[in-house]
């Protein structure tokens, strides 16, 4: 259980994040939920497993509602891999499989070194104006 001051902590971050940053968040939960889902299934405890695997099915579909596809292609790629890792975290839930859990820990540790990269760019005024509209229309 989380203390009261912990989630007021998490609170203001997310409150004061800019979009790049609250992908980046929700990435790195979903990352947290997925390992805590695949430790759940090695012990065999299905309720853990399920409560996790939900977590981060829920983070996907904020990360899809996020996207706004009237930016063009980059969202519309993203839209895909979301709907994709989203089905698959369904799967994974339905059947307890490690591997398909396995599979979009690997994509999101993949995208989050990117928009980690991303992000950086950004606040540091290493993009350029295309650049920065591509990822307004990503939630950055």
């Amino acid at each position: 259980m989380l203390s009261y001051g912990y989630r007021q902590y998490q609170q203001t971050q997310a409150q004061t994040a800019s979009p790049g940053q609250l992908v980046i968040m929700l990435y790195r939960g979903a990352i947290k939920f997925l390992v805590k889902a695949r430790s759940e299934i090695e012990a065999a405890n299905i309720e853990g497993a399920h409560h996790n695997l939900l977590r981060a099915q829920d983070i996907m579909l904020e990360l899809m509602n996020g996207l706004d596809l009237s930016m063009g292609d980059v969202a519309h790629n993203l839209q895909g891999l979301y709907v994709f890792m989203y089905r698959r975290l369904v799967e994974a839930n339905v059947k307890k499989d490690a591997a398909e859990v396995d599979e979009v820990l690997a994509m999101l540790r993949e995208l989050l070194a990117a928009w980690e990269q991303a992000v950086t760019a950004v606040e540091t005024g290493q993009t350029t104006e295309t650049d920065r509209r591509a990822l307004a229309g990503i939630g950055a």
